[in-house]
């Protein structure tokens, strides 16, 4: 910019007039680029006045602000409406039983990888916790306790390529029907279904009264899609879970107590 000006200056210098006392004659070269510049800073200044004070204008942004409002308040119904499916299906009123205590913790950092998936949970002093626990989110499953320090654990999650965890049909006998484990390419698959098993679409599954540590009829997630499996013995699904560990800043951490 400063050399701009230098140059344009030398320009006007070369050009003077041969009477140095007339002030006309030396600003007759500067005065067409600022008449130029004036209208066009008060062309700008009157596009910016008219685009704010513009009723049609106003008018239409409040609009599309409270359509946005509507739009956040059903959402949020949606959302309570969830969550309260997910309790009702998983029993929550059971987990503060004899039998397991469930205690809140913070994420604090996550891995999503192909072949790795977990959360880092705070741990306080009171709170219960060990290998291989339960850690839901909405009332969902997303995965177990992987790890235990003093201040911190890891939470293996559904996704990550060690997990294997059996479910059952939703409403059923709470009998295992298949393994829910990761997918190639991303996402979950229900695996090793018995032929026999009759398994549709949007079909839900919860955990199955296999494990000490896990209760049964958490819900896990729902069926996308179902196919035979290479060999004919075996169905295989797509599955959809209900909760994305991703979006999560607390998780719910089930702890059995019945031997404590």
């Amino acid at each position: 910019m400063i050399s701009v000006a230098l140059v344009f200056f030398a320009l006007l210098l070369a050009r003077r007039p041969a009477s140095l006392g007339s002030i006309n004659a030396w600003g007759a070269p500067l005065q067409r680029p600022l008449t130029a510049a004036t209208i066009a800073t008060a062309s700008w200044l009157r596009g910016v006045a008219q685009a704010v004070t513009n009723p049609s204008r106003i008018v239409d942004l409040e609009r599309q602000h409270a359509t946005l409002r509507a739009r956040e308040a059903e959402l949020l119904v949606q959302l309570r409406e969830k969550d309260a499916l997910l309790a009702a299906m998983s029993g929550t009123t059971r987990l503060q039983d004899a039998t397991h205590a469930a205690s809140t913790v913070r994420v604090v950092a996550g891995t999503f990888s192909a072949a790795s998936a977990q959360l880092v949970v705070i741990r306080n002093r009171d709170t219960l916790l060990a290998l291989g626990d339960p850690v839901l989110a909405h009332g969902a499953l997303i995965g177990r306790i992987a790890e235990v320090g003093e201040a911190r654990a890891v939470v293996r999650l559904l996704r990550d390529e060690r997990s294997r965890i059996a479910v059952a049909l939703a409403g059923g006998t709470g009998a295992p029907i298949g393994i829910v484990e990761p997918a190639l390419g991303g996402g979950h698959a229900l695996t090793h279904i018995p032929i026999d098993v009759a398994m549709v679409q949007d079909a839900s599954v919860v955990t199955a009264a296999t494990d000490e540590q896990i209760p049964a009829g958490i819900p896990v997630g729902t069926v996308s899609e179902v196919r035979v499996a290479p060999g004919g013995f075996f169905q295989r699904a797509a599955l959809v879970t209900f909760a994305d560990p991703r979006a999560e800043t607390f998780v719910t951490v089930l702890h059995v107590t019945n031997n404590e």
